[in-house]
């Protein structure tokens, strides 16, 4: 899918939006500006309940467009790790998390944030043909 086509799919207003590419097994999340933790503890659990089949694809999140203006929090991720948790009950041992940035301080927190995530691997990278190859689909 083509960058243009990624941005096309946000709404007004909207700072979350994800694809969910069935054939590859791939979620992909684009952040894009400001996002609060009210979009994250909304958007994040709907996207695994609209979308149950998520539980066996591995992540790509797009955060190249993400900017402090929002104050999305440490807790509020700690707290979507939490809420997936119960949901996976551990069916997504082996997958990979890949957060394309070049925000150290999101990388940093990428870092800390396997802890919540045991059985998955995270890794940061610049560039989305990198994190797509790493998690093994093109």
């Amino acid at each position: 899918m083509s960058e243009d086509s990624e941005r096309r799919r946000f709404a007004a207003g909207e700072r979350l939006a994800w694809h969910v590419d069935q054939e590859r097994s791939v979620l992909t999340v684009t952040c894009r500006g400001g996002v609060t933790d009210d979009d994250l503890l909304a958007s994040i659990p709907r996207i695994w309940h609209e979308h149950p089949e998520v539980i066996a694809c591995h992540t790509l999140v797009d955060a190249r467009e993400l900017t402090s203006e929002g104050g999305w929090s440490w807790s509020a991720l700690r707290e979507i790790a939490r809420r997936w948790r119960e949901y996976a009950c551990g069916r997504d041992r082996g997958l990979r998390i890949a957060i394309v940035t070049t925000d150290n301080w999101v990388a940093m927190l990428a870092s800390a944030f396997v802890l919540d995530y045991r059985g998955r691997r995270i890794r940061c990278f610049d560039e989305p043909a990198d994190a797509r190859h790493w998690i093994g689909r093109p």
